[in-house]
């Protein structure tokens, strides 16, 4: 608690299982936007530029009260599986995954009238090599004023291709 990311998996991590946490948001910990899980690329300055986390196992983990629960910016291969969210602006939400990205049976409550998708796919800029699958998710909320269950892409960008979403519920 009071830390603004639960877990941060930033530049060449490879093969990450995350399972079983329990990661909660508490207050005291300064301004900032709140992540409970960040996968980002980091620019080496020497040999091979931008490299991003590989083959991570996100399962059956417990992420609540941050504005993110979880922000997959840019990653190869990841499995986010059997999650519990609740998240004050983004339940989930990806960007540049390279190959697979699977999003499935994850319960995602939003809660607030900052909440704004549960699961997201930003718009990119350029095409990118990947397949995104959206199964099974239970997408709810509480006190919301507008937010969409999912959302892919946003206007001036595209190129999220490729995307799969079968059986969710959203309520």
């Amino acid at each position: 608690q009071d830390t603004n990311q639960g877990i941060d998996l930033t530049g060449k991590c490879l093969v990450f299982n995350i399972t079983g946490n329990e990661v909660v948001y508490g207050g005291g910990c300064g301004t900032g936007t709140k992540f409970a899980l960040n996968l980002d690329l980091f620019n080496f300055s020497a040999g091979t530029g931008n490299i991003g986390p590989e083959g991570c196992q996100v399962y059956r983990n417990q992420f609540y009260g941050f504005d993110y629960g979880i922000l997959a910016s840019y990653c190869f291969f990841a499995n986010i599986v059997g999650n519990d969210i609740q998240a004050l602006v983004r339940g989930i939400d990806f960007e540049t995954v390279q190959y697979v990205l699977n999003i499935k049976d994850n319960y995602v409550e939003m809660q607030g009238a900052s909440a704004t998708q549960g699961i997201f796919g930003r718009g990119l800029s350029g095409v990118i090599s990947t397949q995104i699958n959206i199964d099974g998710n239970a997408i709810g909320g509480t006190t919301i004023t507008t937010c969409s269950g999912i959302q892919i892409n946003e206007s001036g960008n595209q190129n999220q291709n490729h995307v799969r979403i079968v059986g969710n519920r959203i309520k």
